[in-house]
């Protein structure tokens, strides 16, 4: 039973993704499911030509060889037997605004766990490096820990970009 699933484009062992873990899993159980590599700019596109394989690497994380929508949808389909908290997918590095929605593959996990009924949010983080994955980590569990203030999101996906500045100085 979990109240968080999480995904990313940018691959399994990406910073962005572990720090949301550990943040997510202070507030309860996680499942991770992220591409096993980089699968930046792939949309919503979910593989139809190809097999999908999942490698459990830890007993709540799992790769991927596919899209971040495939691992939504495996995930949703598959691994999640009660209904969810919240998707999470991120943290991407970039913001994504305007167009690049439409390109953002963390924003194409989200939108494929939306299609589920799960309530969802597509995290970036933008600015120079160092980039501030904490603070966006952060600033996530701050949203989840008052998610009655966002109201319903019912066939939407939120979107967040958290500027890459340490947390006090949001």
């Amino acid at each position: 039973m979990y109240d968080f699933l999480l995904s990313n484009d940018v691959g399994i062992f990406a910073p962005g993704i572990r720090a949301l873990m550990a943040e997510m899993r202070a507030l309860g159980p996680t499942l991770t499911v992220a591409p096993h590599m980089e699968r930046s700019a792939t949309s919503h596109s979910i593989s139809t030509h190809l097999p999908l394989r999942l490698d459990q690497l830890e007993s709540d994380i799992y790769s991927v060889q596919g899209t971040p929508a495939d691992c939504a949808m495996l995930a949703c389909r598959r691994l999640v037997t009660n209904p969810l908290r919240w998707m999470i997918s991120g943290i991407n590095r970039g913001a994504n605004l305007g167009e690049d929605t439409l390109y953002s593959g963390t924003v194409g996990a989200a939108v494929e766990a939306c299609l589920h009924g799960i309530r969802s949010m597509a995290v970036s983080v933008e600015g120079a490096t160092p980039l501030h994955y904490d603070t966006a980590a952060r600033v996530v569990r701050l949203l989840v820990e008052n998610d009655s203030l966002i109201g319903d999101l019912k066939g939407r996906v939120l979107n967040v970009n958290v500027p890459s500045v340490p947390f006090e100085r949001l």
